[in-house]
């Protein structure tokens, strides 16, 4: 269990960069709202057969819809349910659930 949490460090120590980028990129104003989550998640403008694909395809859920998925997300890093993200609460939301911190590495591109 020890190696997983230094493996969260690492990616987080090797992307923290990319992170930074793609979130003032979709998000300039500093703060991400769930609209903006879809966003950096590459899931608008995708169908929404497309997007359930995509969301099951990487989170191996079948049975709940991919906009429950982003919203359930969403709601566990947002623990204050300001319903708005800082960049730090983000990522320290994500290390905290290491579940959500596989799933947004495999879903967020950021080579942006």
């Amino acid at each position: 269990m020890g190696s997983h949490c230094s493996n969260l460090d690492d990616i987080l120590a090797e992307d923290m960069h990319h992170w930074y980028n793609k979130f003032m990129k979709e998000s300039p104003s500093g703060l991400i709202t769930i609209f903006e989550l879809r966003n950096m998640l590459g899931l608008t403008g995708m169908t929404e057969e497309a997007s359930s694909y995509a969301i099951q395809d990487i989170s191996r859920s079948y049975e709940v819809p991919p906009q429950d998925i982003v919203s359930l997300i969403y709601e566990r890093i947002d623990v204050n349910g300001e319903g708005e993200l800082t960049l730090e609460e983000f990522i320290s939301g994500a290390r905290e659930h290491p579940d959500i911190m596989d799933m947004l590495t495999k879903m967020m591109d950021l080579t942006d």
